[in-house]
């Protein structure tokens, strides 16, 4: 038994599988709904607070802008879930609005949040405008976002490329090799 373990190379399979494993985790930032970078926290709208997240935390020109408004009773602090939001887009330098959309629970993975997703931007400074009512108060909100130029696919190519290459020539060197001796075994004569 032990010797047909040995000839698995068990330990070079395990590091070959850990390399390749690491070597195809995903480069991008993940965007999931419900996160992001808070750009709001806790802004007074009559008796309720509103806070504000923008996902990606970097945002980039080939990404969906992903917009989470979370609403709560300032007294209590219970999630508001009646309350109305609407998301816009504006140009920073000449105030064109490029994008706008209602946020709704509805959007929302947990339903506590009011979610919007909004196509993606060139590069640039846009100002977003957070129009949220609770409990029949109104408020505008706003904050400004600078969205990034995309990441170059080749910054993301090339490395796995280059570390294919590497764990391929590694692959090829230890078959070259062959199985490892097996160790001599010297009785001792008493």
């Amino acid at each position: 038994m032990a010797s047909s373990l040995h000839h698995l190379r068990l330990p070079v399979f395990i590091r070959v599988l850990i390399l390749l494993s690491v070597l195809f985790l995903p480069v991008v930032e993940v965007a999931a709904h419900g996160g992001g970078a808070l750009q709001i926290a806790n802004a007074p709208v009559g008796a309720c607070l509103a806070s504000v997240w923008l996902a990606p935390s970097t945002p980039r020109a080939n990404k969906t802008l992903h917009v989470t408004v979370g609403l709560a009773d300032a007294a209590s602090g219970a999630p508001v879930l009646d309350g109305t939001v609407l998301v816009a887009v504006a140009d920073a330098a000449s105030g064109r609005q490029v994008a706008a959309a209602p946020a709704t629970t509805a959007q929302s993975v947990n339903r506590l949040f009011y979610e919007a997703d909004l196509p993606a931007q060139m590069p640039g400074d846009y100002l977003f405008t957070v129009t949220t009512t609770c409990q029949g108060v109104t408020e505008v909100l706003t904050f400004v976002a600078a969205v990034r130029p995309s990441t170059n696919p080749l910054f993301i190519a090339l490395p796995l490329a280059a570390g294919g290459l590497l764990v391929a020539v590694w692959l090829w060197r230890q078959w070259q090799r062959g199985p490892a001796p097996k160790p001599v075994h010297r009785r001792r004569d008493a």
